[in-house]
């Protein structure tokens, strides 16, 4: 069974603005699409969340993405500054989903899988 994977059209800011970088087309996870309001509250209010990874871009030029805790997340953007988070998923294997759909959404849109040339060109 494929996983849908639901795209945000929106930036998301609590509480007079963001403390995190995220994209604005946020992909979620299935599981995560249904309660998305809630977790990225919760993300942002520094609460850890049991089972919750973020997809980001990596901050080494050898990897395209990342897939992090928050609490890792965040200890990595006090040292590096904040990177760009493209997706939120519930479960390592939902995760991957995710990691999966972003790389074919940018091979259909461009042709290629350079994920961090258009996540950066944008």
């Amino acid at each position: 069974m494929m996983l849908q994977v639901a795209k945000r059209i929106a930036n998301i800011r609590f509480d007079g603005g963001s403390a995190m970088n995220w994209y604005r087309n946020l992909y979620f996870g299935k599981t995560a699409e249904k309660k998305k309001d809630r977790i990225v509250k919760q993300i942002e209010t520094g609460e850890n969340r049991m089972f919750t990874y973020l997809i980001i871009l990596a901050q080494t030029p050898v990897n395209q993405m990342e897939i992090l805790t928050p609490a890792s997340y965040r200890s990595q953007a006090k040292k590096n500054g904040e990177p760009l988070i493209l997706g939120v998923a519930c479960g390592w294997h939902e995760a991957q989903e995710v990691v999966r759909v972003i790389v074919e959404d940018v091979y259909t849109k461009t042709g290629n899988a350079l994920v961090r040339q258009y996540f950066e060109g944008k």
